[in-house]
């Protein structure tokens, strides 16, 4: 005879069953009574023994991970604090024991804390449940470390249970957080400032993703205007050479040199010479194009100045004594035939005053 062995999820995992010596013609209605009962037992003790298993490997979890955990029940009182809490708070577990878990909190969190640590112990929605969220919690020598929490409740809602509170230390990775904000902040001032013209774009869609200030300001484009727009759309019939210059840059897959002139929509020119060269992208190799633009307008206009100044009389703008000789010898040497027309003003030196 036998009777099923239903575990509490209502599977059945197999039988309990008696033989006897010899066989009988008929089990009364008080064996099969009995026989179940028995059967109930084992059931439950299989149970007991797989929680018991259960729970031994979850304690040994949980004082063997790096992750702090500090248990408390439905009250807020802590009744588990493991080794890694031990060192995160600086307590020992057993100073903390039967404390309210306020001890670990900032005294600013500890606000309408009570009402939370009930609605998480039920069960109740919350949004530390099953996700990490940053909060200081407070040590044993008054510091403020921060931390990653989550909640996990434990026991039965509205019984005998409470809450387990996870903390990841993350000092470290706000430490690494904060030198890559400062660096990202220094960069970003000195693009910002740098008195050459920046400009970054898209590889594929030459559309523009980085401007610096000095580029909108030659440009006469602000700044926002500039990121998601493409040279044609920008800068109208002067786009073509600026797109030719992407393609030779793209084609020759180093860095290329042009020196052209700029006019904005103000009707100034600008004389510029522009860098560009492919870059590696998070996403891809050759992601975008990266031009940097220098403005040698005063440099060709004082060039230029520099030329009128040797070759022209300042007086009169002729040109002067040199550049007539210079002229004279070309013929010369040429051996073509020319003809000099001298002009004689009285009173020059007169009028030269």
């Amino acid at each position: 005879a036998g009777a099923p062995l239903l575990l509490d999820d209502g599977f059945c995992i197999g039988s309990l069953c008696i033989i006897d010596s010899k066989p009988r013609e008929a089990f009364d209605e008080r064996s099969a009574t009995i026989l179940t009962g028995l059967a109930r037992i084992a059931s439950r003790l299989m149970e007991a023994r797989k929680d018991r298993l259960r729970g031994e490997i979850a304690a040994k979890v949980v004082h063997a991970t790096s992750d702090a955990i500090v248990a408390a029940d439905g009250t807020g009182q802590i009744v588990l604090l493991n080794s890694a809490a031990e060192d995160l708070f600086g307590y020992r577990a057993s100073e903390t024991l039967g404390k309210s878990i306020e001890l670990l909190m900032p005294d600013r969190f500890r606000v309408g804390h009570q009402k939370k640590v009930e609605n998480a112990a039920n069960g109740g929605p919350t949004r530390l449940l099953n996700t990490f969220v940053e909060l200081p919690v407070k040590t044993a020598d008054g510091r403020e470390v921060p931390t990653e929490v989550s909640l996990a409740p434990w026991g039965a809602p509205g019984g005998d249970g409470g809450f387990a509170a996870i903390f990841r230390n993350i000092t470290e990775r706000k430490a690494l957080e904060h030198d890559r904000q400062e660096a990202r902040a220094f960069l970003d001032a000195i693009v910002a400032n740098i008195p050459a013209m920046l400009f970054v774009k898209d590889a594929q869609t030459r559309e523009y993703v980085m401007v610096n200030n000095h580029t909108a300001e030659v440009a006469g484009v602000r700044q926002g205007d500039f990121l998601g727009k493409t040279d044609s759309e920008l800068f109208g019939d002067q786009s073509a050479k600026f797109e030719r210059q992407d393609e030779l840059t793209i084609s020759k897959r180093s860095a290329q040199l042009f020196e052209d002139d700029f006019t904005r929509a103000d009707g100034r020119e600008f004389h510029v010479r522009t860098t560009r060269v492919l870059m590696d992208g998070p996403e891809r190799k050759d992601q975008y194009i990266l031009g940097l633009v220098e403005d040698l307008t005063d440099i060709r206009l004082s060039e230029a100045e520099n030329v009128r100044l040797a070759r022209y009389d300042r007086l009169t703008g002729l040109i002067n004594r040199e550049t007539a000789n210079a002229l004279l010898h070309q013929h010369v040497e040429a051996e073509e035939p020319f003809v000099v027309l001298s002009v004689d003003l009285d009173r020059f030196k007169a009028v030269n005053d």
